[in-house]
């Protein structure tokens, strides 16, 4: 299951094990901090991690061959209305598309960040697989009215639902926006920045929606512990 000296991860970081003992391990981090860990609750941590790395490497495999060169993508910040919703779970994102202004121009492995105006948070990342359809706004929940509207259908990479969980605006900088903080005012529109800025949000979107996903987790591991009975035996 486990071997003496390697190295595997679970939620918290990579660690490496340094003493087995019976159904314990004992093991230290990366930051040099120890614990002692039930191997057979890590062992399906591991497994779980295990399979969401060959997933993410297969979907970026994919992408590639999907998407075609990627020195062709390009970057952008999509603004939306938020205010009616009581979370960050909007229509588009639910139902996987981007709407668009009909004279907004999209291509197949384009990127996208969302970004939220009245609470200013950044929350979403998103790429374009598929040309575009038109339609109206109304018929997809993207307002009242008949206006027309472009729906590019989306993989959606990471959505923190959460506005307290969501990248604040005044956590960041952006090189390519200088003046992002007054032109992200403006809804349902669509802000070209470089690749170094659009990596920087999508890495902090998808670590805090990571987090959330490994507080649910733990809370599962916290259940396993407790119907653990060594853990019970050794409370």
């Amino acid at each position: 299951m486990f071997e003496v000296n390697e190295t595997y991860a679970n939620r918290k970081g990579n660690y490496k094990v340094l003493e087995i003992n019976g159904p314990k391990m004992n093991v230290e981090y990366e930051d040099g901090t120890t614990a002692t860990l039930n191997m057979a609750i890590q062992y399906r941590i591991w497994e779980n991690i295990v399979v969401e790395r060959a997933a993410a490497e297969a979907k970026r495999l994919s992408s590639t061959r999907r998407y075609g060169n990627k020195s062709s993508t390009r970057f952008y910040i999509k603004t939306m209305l938020v205010s009616d919703e009581p979370d960050l779970a909007i229509p588009g994102l639910r139902q996987r598309i981007a709407a668009a202004p009909e004279n907004t121009e999209l291509a197949v492995g384009d990127r996208l960040i969302y970004y939220a105006i009245e609470p200013q948070c950044f929350f979403a990342v998103t790429t374009i697989t598929g040309s575009a359809k038109p339609g109206k706004a109304k018929d997809y929940l993207f307002g009242v009215d008949e206006s027309a509207i472009l729906l590019y259908p989306i993989d959606i990479d990471a959505h923190i639902i959460t506005v307290k969980m969501a990248v604040s605006v005044d956590g960041v900088e952006l090189e390519s926006l200088p003046n992002y903080r007054s032109d992200l005012m403006a809804p349902s529109t669509f802000h070209a920045i470089n690749e170094d800025d659009f990596e920087l949000l999508a890495e902090l979107i998808t670590e805090f929606d990571a987090e959330i996903d490994e507080d649910d987790e733990e809370d599962e591991d916290l259940d396993d512990e407790r119907d653990d009975p060594d853990a019970i035996l050794n409370a």
